[in-house]
């Protein structure tokens, strides 16, 4: 078992082992600090180094830049990175304002300047494994650091990514031996003033090695100086075509801006505007400079490089010493400072436009957004004041019960930035609103007033279904930087939720530009004014859908599929109301996902005695540990937490409800530590049914699930895929299990199958649609109920070899919603078993209508002075037999021939249609019938008549072939005898 702290013997013979060739050559040693509680430097570079114990979960190492003079041993971190008065790395990370940004800094010293930038790179890989195993000596290669880095130590830094992709001792022959190709434990790169593409020659400083290395081994008069090591230097490290920059190079191993960081490493460079820096801006600045490509230029050609220029203030008067004064100035200036941690704790850049990111304490120092933001979105519209089950309670406080557990969980690890905010959406749209008119609320100290808004909305649902409106008044809630936002990082979500159509305008919908919200007609208008002209994808805030509802309702489930893929957000849905509590837990994870929170379990049970227990295997290493237990309003639990097998229920905090109990405790407490099995024993009356979670902070390890496609029909083979991560590394051998959640049957063919009652008699949205209306009573009956919940399968997820775990479902047979719930279980180096848990939804389309399954006909009605009157009737089927269903009206076109004409499409509400059709009285047009544009049958309509329709139809065949008949017979009668005479 292993806590955060750590055993001093085996730190003291990791780093030993460490250092043990770095000893070997004094002229590349380097040392290694960090900053103690009273801001007093302590080393860390060898043997008998100090760790912090315990370590902060997010650890920095800081590069610092070139220092003149072969024997200078100054302290270049200190001149960088530290200030005695004005803004500093080391102010800004004392500050309390940021303490909850959990950095660990650490500050590389090298200690000869004159020498090669590859030693440096060398020296960068050794400072990187002493972090790694001054951070968790159990397990150090799962380790992830971000790096700053300044002016040189950007390019020796940029060498060391580099030779983790590579073998570069062909590239830099005689120079010392780089690490072989590995892992790469950088997760951010940030490059403060860069030479990224080296330095034009400078007069009387061009000296020493490294720099003629970054003058890429050609001095100010274009003449070679003749050092082999130097010679096409930064050409070697960056790649060059045709005498330009190409960028093939600059960004090894790179991910893109707000990728997961498993992806590889984000590359940010930020620099002066203009060319006023010596190393040089965006663009190259070939004057005074005869070599090609030109030298001075900030900017990173790289691919996903993430490129930030900052007006950084001018000093100085001449222009050599204003160059070499902005940039001495730009390590130090706040809006720099601000925008290199704002990426490494948030684990992507900022924008990169010219407003300010961060607000500014009273000493010059940046405090760093760092928080999540949550808007709670909710249907509060008619259709959710009906049972969510025969003999349930009403969908509105199922939902409420679910959001209330949501907003305490979050309150059980929730960070000091953190903030709320929840919109309810019915015909209009609401929000929630503090005393003193802010929506966004911390979720700390409490969440007592939201979970009152949330109690004083039951029984209130009512009208129509606004969700366009209530989405876009939460994306507009989440953004901006300005108070409250002003604490918030970038990670800014909502958490959608609704059980039906949207029918108000203004509606999400697809459009040739992405997915918008934006006023079409046919739904009410409320007089909600549509605000925003973008998708919503661009507005950087991820949506996570929850539906609850029968798999019928496809639009609406599409739509939020949709808009959660869109966004980067996770869509889960069920038909059966239950669902919602485990859903809304999950997608708390999802939202603190850039955070650390992790589901451990997932579980749900009744009490067959007055006893029961619920056992979780936690891994060591995590912060905290948080278990939660349910049940039904009306019963009465409560619970014992044990440790090993000691009550240590007194050890954390409880937060109570009339519902649920909530434990959590920070660890290391007392003696309790984190590793091994904790256990929930719950006790109440027998027979009492309740859900348990068991979530863990633990910032290195992650498990992330989607389904391979989004777009799956009936007859497609279901892949879901699983990518479990620790640190840097993918996690091999795992046993993944899945219960798979299928319909038996889908809504629309029990619709066909089962006359609807009129009993209970159900309640309504006013402007329901036909299936609507059809579905929620077809939903209050008893003798459906069982076809309606999901049959659960188990399944296997493999691993690919690649740390990837994958599994392909038997072809889906019906349509609707099917859910993965996983469980993952592994070992890992030091850390004992390794559990996660999880779901995610999708929704399976019918497939394609064929004639062979669908009944297609004509039926005559009468004759009118517009003509025959007939009614094309059509019940779509796919090749399994699936019935299109109910509310499916946009998807029928119908196309008449012969001056034939087709009326509008009328729904049956039972998966059956009505087109009326008006031809001429002996007429027999072709009919085409398509559903959602692919073809179902074509012929005439004498081939698709019934039988009455048919047999009216030869009559009058039988009418005109017997008036020719006679035509032609009197016509042979009155032919001249002579003319039928034979010669």
């Amino acid at each position: 078992m292993h806590s955060r702290s750590c055993n001093p013997s085996r730190r003291a013979l990791l780093l030993a082992a460490l250092l043990s060739t770095a000893a070997a050559s004094p002229a590349a040693a380097f040392d290694l600090y960090r900053f103690d509680s009273g801001g007093q430097a302590v080393s860390v570079s060898g043997p008998s180094g100090t760790c912090p114990n315990p370590p902060r979960p997010r650890p920095v190492l800081f590069v610092h830049g070139h220092e003149f003079g072969s024997s200078g041993n100054g302290g270049s971190y200190e001149a960088n990175f530290t200030a005695a008065s004005g803004p500093s790395f080391k102010g800004a990370l004392a500050r309390s304002e940021n303490q909850d940004l959990g950095i660990e800094a650490y500050y590389i010293q090298m200690q000869v300047a004159n020498r090669s930038i590859v030693t440096d790179a060398q020296r960068i890989g050794q400072a990187i494994a002493l972090i790694q195993a001054c951070q968790d000596p159990a397990g150090p290669a799962g380790v992830r650091i971000a790096v700053i880095g300044y002016s040189k130590g950007t390019i020796s830094t940029r060498l060391y990514l580099r030779s983790r992709q590579a073998d570069l001792s062909s590239v830099f022959p005689n120079e010392v031996a780089l690490d072989p190709p590995g892992s790469n434990a950088v997760s951010e790169f940030v490059a403060l003033a860069p030479p990224n593409h080296g330095l034009r020659a400078l007069p009387l400083l061009d000296g020493e090695l490294p720099i003629r290395q970054l003058n890429d081994g050609v001095s100010r008069l274009c003449s070679s100086y003749n050092e082999p090591l130097a010679t096409d230097f930064m050409a070697k490290l960056n790649g060059t075509a045709g005498g330009q920059w190409t960028g093939a190079q600059e960004t090894p191993g790179n991910r893109a801006n707000g990728a997961p960081v498993a992806d590889g490493t984000l590359f940010v460079a930020i620099y002066a505007t203009g060319d006023r820096d010596l190393v040089g801006g965006d663009s190259p600045d070939p004057d005074g400079d005869c070599h090609a490509p030109p030298r001075k230029q900030a900017k990173n050609l790289g691919a996903n490089a993430v490129n930030i220029a900052i007006d950084v203030p001018t000093p100085g008067s001449g222009p050599l010493t204003q160059a070499a004064d902005v940039h001495r100035a730009t390590v130090k200036h706040a809006e720099v400072i601000c925008r290199a941690l704002y990426t490494v704790v948030n684990h992507r850049a900022p924008s990169p436009g010219a407003g300010s990111v961060c607000p500014t304490a009273a000493d010059g120092n940046p405090i760093i957004p760092f928080g999540t933001a949550v808007t709670l979105v909710l249907d509060h519209s008619g259709s959710m004041g009906t049972l969510a089950c025969p003999g349930c309670q009403t969908k509105q406080a199922v939902l409420r019960d679910a959001a209330e557990v949501f907003l305490n969980l979050w309150l059980a690890v929730a960070g000091p930035k953190d903030r709320v905010g929840i919109t309810y959406f019915r015909t209009g749209v609401s929000q929630y609103t503090a005393p003193g008119g802010a929506g966004l609320v911390p979720v700390l100290p409490d969440t007592n007033a939201l979970v009152v808004d949330l109690q004083n909305q039951v029984g209130s649902s009512s009208g129509l279904t606004a969700m366009g409106g209530g989405l876009q008044s939460a994306i507009l809630q989440l953004q901006g930087t300005t108070s409250p936002l002003q604490s918030v990082g970038p990670n800014r979500n909502i958490v959608l939720f609704t059980d039906g159509l949207q029918n108000v305008n203004p509606v999400v919908q697809e459009t040739s530009q992405g997915l918008m919200i934006a006023d079409q007609p046919g739904p009410v208008d409320a007089g909600i004014p549509t605000q925003l002209n973008q998708p919503i994808n661009t507005y950087g805030v991820r949506i996570h859908t929850i539906g609850i509802g029968p798999g019928v309702v496809q639009p609406s489930q599409a739509i939020l599929e949709a808009i959660a893929t869109t966004t980067g957000g996770v869509s889960r849905f069920d038909t059966d109301a239950s669902a919602l509590q485990q859903f809304f837990v999950m997608t708390l994870m999802d939202a603190l996902n850039t955070s650390s929170p992790q589901l451990l379990a997932y579980r749900r049970g009744t009490l067959a005695g007055d006893e029961a227990v619920e056992t979780f295997p936690v891994n060591a290493g995590v912060r905290k540990v948080v278990l939660e237990l349910s049940w039904l309003r009306g019963a009465a639990l409560e619970f014992r937490v044990e440790k090993d097998g000691v009550d240590v229920t007194k050890d954390g905090r409880i937060i109570a409800g009339p519902f649920y109990r909530i434990f959590a405790i920070d660890l290391p407490a007392r003696s309790v530590l984190a590793g091994s099995e904790w256990r929930l024993k719950i006790r109440g009356r027998p027979g009492v049914a309740y859900q348990a979670a068991a979530i863990v902070d633990d910032h290195r390890r992650s498990a992330r699930a989607r389904f391979a496609r989004r777009d799956y029909r009936v007859g497609d083979a279901l892949e879901v895929v699983l990518e479990l991560r620790d640190g840097a590394q993918a996690v091999r051998g795992a046993t993944v299990t899945a219960t798979v959640l299928r319909p038996k049957d889908s809504v629309a063919n029990l619709l066909a199958a089962y006359p609807a009652r009129a009993e209970p008699p159900v309640r309504h949205e006013s402007l329901a649609s036909a299936g609507q209306r059809a579905v929620a009573q077809l939903l209050q009956d008893e003798r459906v109920w069982p076809r309606i919940l999901p049959a659960a399968t188990t399944v296997r997820l493999q691993d690919d070899g690649k740390g990837t775990y994958r599994a392909t479902l038997p072809a889906a047979t019906v349509p609707g919603i099917y859910t993965v719930v996983f469980e993952a279980a592994a070992r890992t180096s030091g850390h004992g078993e390794l559990r996660r848990a999880g779901a995610v939804s999708t929704v399976v389309r019918v497939g394609q209508a064929t004639a062979e399954k669908s009944d297609v006909r004509v039926v005559s009605l009468t004759t009118t002075a517009r003509g025959r009157e007939a009614e094309l009737r059509l019940t779509p089927r796919d090749r399994l037999g699936n019935y299109l269903g109910p509310d499916q009206s946009a998807a029928v076109a119908v196309s008449v021939g012969d001056g034939a004409k087709a009326g509008e499409v009328r729904d049956l509400a039972n998966g059956s249609y009505v087109v009326p059709i008006v031809l001429a009285e002996r007429a027999d047009p072709t009919v085409t019938v398509t559903i959602a544009g692919e073809p179902l049958v074509a012929g005439r309509v004498s081939s698709l008549a019934t039988w009455t329709e048919r047999g009216r139809l030869w009559f009058w065949l039988l009418v005109v072939s017997l008036a020719w008949a006679g035509v032609l017979v009197l016509a042979l009668l009155a032919w001249p005898r002579h003319a039928r005479r034979t010669p």
